[in-house]
This record gives structure tokens, C-alpha cells and sequence, in this order.
């Protein structure tokens, strides 16, 4: 989408958090209209003093309920257990295009019902951005350059130690994977395409979630 055309967008902000201040930054950047809301006047005001920018407190069902302007699109940056639902009371709301931060749902429930409402009647695409790094860009022109992957091999690991110590519900502790380092994931296959055979290997053992 070129700047010209996001300028004339009218884009609504979902989630007041760090992921929305850099949502924030790059649509400032992009000269984009929009509006962020937010849940609590504390992420708000913090919300303010990272971008100089007002965010609307009081939760995107209330400002949806009471808004007096039409939103041509949407970006969903709150937190994981409630992407599903703000996308959802969105399209109830007559948006129809979303970007929404991954992995899009609090689990694979979620996700499938996201497509679901995706195939039906919205254009709704997860926010698996590192495809479009510069360095990715080009490790696809080289691949193709050198006629494609016949093979790879990929290293994937996660640290329960440092996991256990956040403040998360354990249902999302059960979801790492898919809610934090999905995008690894993603860019493995996005670089390869899907796997015509599959070999893995890993290594259990307890945690307390």
C-alpha cells in the first residue's frame, strides 16, 4: 500500500501498549489518520508520553459503541487473549480490513475462527512481518536466483526458566510457541514453502505450567 493512499485512510489503533507505540511511530511516519484506543488511563498516558499522541481510554467496545466516525481499517495490537474478540467486535462494526499482531488468537481455536470470519467477508492478514525484512526480501531473490531449497535444517529452543517468571496466565505459558516465537517459525516456512517430509526431534520434561 503506497504512503498516499494510507494518508487517506482512516485507521483505528487497537491496544495502548508497547506494541501499539510502534504501530504509532510507523503510522506518524506514514502521515496515516488515525486513532488508538486503549484499555486503562495508565497505558494511555503512557501511551501519550512515548508518541505525544492521545490514546482513548475505556476499551474498543465502548469507543466502538460510541464512535461517531466510520473506520476504513484496523490494527489489533492488544494482547494476545483478546486479539480474537477485538477483531470480532470490529467486523461486527462494519471494518473490514485488519492487520492483526500475531499469532492472532490466544490459541489455534481462535485462529481457525479467524479465518473463518476472514474467508467470509474481511480481509484480515497477521502481522508475520519479518517476511518483508530487506534481508529476507533478498535471501528470497538469492534462492530463486540459485533455483530454490531442496532441503533445510533449523535449530528452535525456548527457555521455560525465563518464560516462568512473567506475569501471563498460564493458558498463554501453555501457547509460547504459537504466541511468542511463531514468527520464527513462519519465516522458515515462508523462506522453504511447506515441508513435503517432516523430521523432528525434541527433548521433554516438567514445568510448572
Amino acid at each position: 500500500m503506497s504512503d498516499n493512499l494510507i494518508s487517506q485512510k482512516k485507521i483505528l489503533l487497537i491496544g495502548a501498549g508497547n506494541m501499539g507505540i510502534e504501530y504509532a511511530k510507523v503510522l506518524q511516519a506514514l502521515g496515516a489518520s488515525f486513532s488508538t484506543v486503549g484499555r486503562g488511563r495508565e497505558s494511555c498516558d503512557i501511551f501519550f508520553q512515548k508518541t505525544g499522541l492521545q490514546a482513548i481510554d475505556g476499551g474498543v467496545e465502548s469507543h466502538l459503541r460510541n464512535a461517531t466516525s466510520y473506520y476504513d481499517a484496523a490494527i489489533v495490537a492488544s494482547d494476545s487473549k483478546y486479539l480474537y474478540d477485538h477483531t470480532e467486535l470490529c467486523i461486527r462494526s462494519g471494518i473490514r480490513t485488519f492487520l492483526v499482531e500475531k499469532p492472532g488468537g490466544l490459541d489455534t481455536s481462535d485462529i481457525r475462527k479467524l479465518k473463518s470470519i476472514s474467508d467470509s467477508n474481511s480481509s484480515i492478514f497477521i502481522a508475520y512481518n519479518r517476511r518483508f525484512y530487506s534481508s529476507v526480501l533478498t535471501a528470497k531473490r538469492i534462492i530463486e536466483e540459485d533455483g530454490g531449497i531442496r532441503s533445510c535444517s533449523f535449530d528452535f529452543t525456548e527457555w521455560p526458566h525465563t518464560v516462568e517468571k512473567l506475569d501471563l496466565p498460564d493458558l498463554e505459558k501453555r501457547n509460547w510457541v504459537l504466541r511468542n516465537s511463531s514468527h520464527v517459525l513462519d519465516l522458515v516456512f515462508h523462506l522453504c514453502g511447506n515441508p513435503v517430509e517432516l523430521n523432528s526431534e525434541s527433548f521433554s520434561g516438567n514445568i510448572s505450567w
